[in-house]
């Protein structure tokens, strides 16, 4: 049977969330991963949460000199070798179901075979719902592709089988050859037989557009790009950022009101700071200095904060005015593109209508990247000097880190192998996942110990905001408010988070993290916690808490402050519940807790017990969440008592003379003396 080369990473990811905490792993060692797989194997491996590079890609010599010092390289273009394998993601992103150019996946398979360009499989993406399809179409070419040149006539025509009008409706970064194909959910069709021969679909099927090649990975050499239309353009190429920096400066006194109020003028500075009114909301009240750089450590934030930097501005273009199209690319005469805000979130977007098209648009970010012909990463500096604001402190990068320790660890094999008990406590209760996903929010949003007055990494989330962001990523189970709630204390209580109290915090802090929980809509408070120091006597101690939680008999469903004041007293309680600390045991518990043990004693006489005789007994029944109640109290009577709950086997049924009933062995729980149970 034929087989493939193809990089099929061995990390497994069922979840976008998952994916997106990974993708920089997976970029960055795929390459060790190069595997020859039949096409079925590829297939079942797509639906079980691999990620693949479709084709055989390998390290430079150069590359391995730098991987010897124990750096990491991530894919690139420069790479790629050869490839047999094809795919296309069709997630119909700007049209809706009843447009014409919305691709179902009948649709989809309808077209290859119009055209005669046979797909081998087809399987949905983690976004894919029946009301909108996302999925991608693999194919298998009967002969090895050996140039980037063959490989991109190829593509043009796979491209032109899901185009309409001369609309090209596939995602163009398919054109990279150092692509990631994440993994889906499922396969829709199946046919492992079929080919497609790439002389013929070249001979026959002409793009009527020329394919962009997309390249998401660097590589050595530098985009040559058209010369510039637009005087900013030309001097950010030039790499002249401060003089840039000082136009746009120039540009905001000419252009008056609101403009000027975000200058800041000295004799002492060298230039002009934009520092005011557009990073108000994220201005530090604790800095002293203006002209220091903001942290804005919440990506959001930041994201939001530089699309409201106003563009026509920045490039010296009447906002709403129509202007000759500053993209490389695109000669454009007739003045199609201009620059609009946006009435919903106060930001800016470039919008070309003749190279565009009318549902696509770029932010400062996307346009940077295009017109300059910058990575992201340099457009951020760009974006940075000229707003005064960094995205992290180096302290903040250095916690980062350790929290990426922490998440690798928890990710692994050995996790399991070595930390059983937790490991199964977590999978059990269905926290592990909210556990990997507060990691990942706090890697996002540690708060600098500037800000802080702390040397913990401290971040801060509400219960509403955590669902939504959990459900955006495709979980969807298990996150009510109580059920987020129950897994985030037994996380606190394990020690693998740690809750943080207000008084912990500066008052500038409080007021700072509130003023942005009402920007952002939260309707319920904000908890804050900071993230442990990661190593495995935190993981060891965490396993021992997991055991003397058991021998307790506390139990997750019913755990509140109330369980754990009877359990293990006001202390413990007030790590885990740092904001109630002043609420001690309920008269109500009291209450139930004298009438519990009077009946316990009294059932104690023929040697053992139940918890549901206990609950039946005509002093209890009656009362209201009377199993509630007995969760919360049980823990205190077993210690107070000397008692142990343990499982029923003939050794109890000899010992007390128990006559057969309902009790099962091995099954059944039933509570003894401690003396009653024989050592192991």
């Amino acid at each position: 049977m034929r087989t493939f080369s193809v990089m099929l990473h061995e990390w497994k990811h069922y979840n976008k969330t998952a994916l997106g905490k990974w993708t920089a792993g997976i970029k960055n060692t795929i390459l060790n991963f190069k595997t020859e797989v039949t096409i079925q194997e590829l297939a079942a491996a797509l639906t079980d949460g691999r990620t693949v590079i479709l084709g055989n890609l390998e390290y430079t010599e150069e590359d391995r000199i730098v991987l010897q010092s124990g750096k990491r390289i991530a894919a690139a273009t420069r790479h790629w070798k050869s490839q047999d394998l094809f795919a296309v993601d069709i997630d119909n992103a700007n049209y809706q179901t009843d447009d014409p150019r919305y691709i179902t996946i009948d649709k989809a398979i309808r077209m290859c075979k119009a055209k005669g360009c046979p797909p081998a499989f087809i399987y949905t993406t983690y976004s894919h719902k029946s009301n909108h399809h996302k999925f991608r179409v693999v194919f298998a070419s009967s002969k090895e592709i050996t140039t980037i040149h063959q490989r991109t006539k190829v593509l043009e025509s796979i491209f032109e089988v899901f185009a309409i009008k001369g609309e090209c409706l596939v995602d163009s970064k398919c054109s990279d050859p150092a692509r990631l194909f994440y993994p889906g959910k499922e396969l829709v069709y199946t046919d492992y037989e079929a080919t497609i021969d790439p002389e013929d679909i070249t001979r026959r099927i002409k793009p009527t557009y020329k394919l962009e090649i997309v390249t998401t990975t660097s590589t050595k050499e530098t985009r040559k790009l058209p010369p510039a239309k637009n005087r900013m353009v030309g001097l950010l190429r030039k790499g002249q950022l401060e003089q840039a920096k000082k136009e746009v400066a120039k540009s905001l006194r000419q252009a008056g009101k609101p403009y000027t109020d975000w200058l800041l003028d000295t004799s002492t500075k060298d230039g002009i700071v934009t520092v005011y009114n557009i990073i108000k909301d994220y201005y530090p009240a604790i800095s002293k200095d203006p002209f220091s750089p903001v942290f804005i450590r919440d990506p959001d934030d930041y994201y939001e904060l530089a699309s409201r930097f106003p563009l026509d501005i920045l490039f010296g273009i009447q906002l709403n005015e129509h202007t000759r199209c500053i993209l490389p690319g695109h000669n454009d005469s007739v003045g199609s593109a201009r620059i609009e805000l946006k009435s919903d979130t106060g930001g800016y977007i470039y919008h070309c209508y003749g190279c565009m098209g009318t549902n696509k648009y770029y932010d400062i970010f996307n346009l940077l990247e295009h017109a300059i012909g910058w990575s992201h990463a340099k457009t951020k500096e760009f974006i940075n000097l000229l707003l005064n604001v960094e995205f992290e402190t180096e302290w903040q990068k250095e916690k980062k880190e350790d929290i990426t320790l922490f998440q690798d660890y928890l990710m692994g094999d050995q996790f399991e192998k070595r930390f059983p008990h937790l490991y199964k406590e977590l999978r059990t209760a269905r926290a592990f996942g909210v556990l990997t996903f507060m990691l990942g929010e706090a890697r996002r949003t540690i708060r600098d110990r500037l800000e802080t007055n702390s040397d913990k990494p401290i971040f801060f989330t509400g219960l509403s905001r955590l669902r939504r962001k959990m459900m955006a990523n495709n979980i969807t189970e298990g996150v009510s408010d109580s059920s987020l709630q129950r897994k985030l204390k037994l996380i606190t209580k394990l020690r693998l988070l740690e809750p943080i109290s207000d008084s912990e915090l500066p008052i500038e802090f409080i007021k700072t993290s509130h003023e942005e929980r009402k920007r952002k809509g939260y309707r319920y408070r904000i908890n804050y916690y900071s993230v442990p120091e990661f190593s495995f006597k935190l993981l060891a101690e965490a396993e021992e808490i997991v055991l003397d939680t058991k021998d307790k008999n506390i139990r997750r469903r019913y755990y509140s402050r109330q369980t754990e004041l009877w359990a293990n007293g006001k202390e413990e309680a007030d790590k885990q519940y740092v904001q109630d600390k002043n609420v001690g045991k309920s008269k109500k518990t009291k209450e139930f807790y004298e009438k519990y043990k009077e009946v316990a004693i009294e059932l104690l006489e023929k040697g053992y017990f139940t918890e549901k005789e206990i609950l039946n007994h005509r002093r209890i029944r009656g009362m209201k969440k009377k199993k509630e109640l007995s969760a919360t109290v049980l823990p205190q009577l077993l210690q107070e008592k000397n008692l142990q709950v343990v499982r029923y086997s003939k050794y109890y049924k000899e010992l007390f003379q128990i006559k057969q009933g309902t009790l099962k062995f091995g099954l059944s729980k039933i509570i003894v003396n401690s003396t009653d149970v024989p050592e192991d």
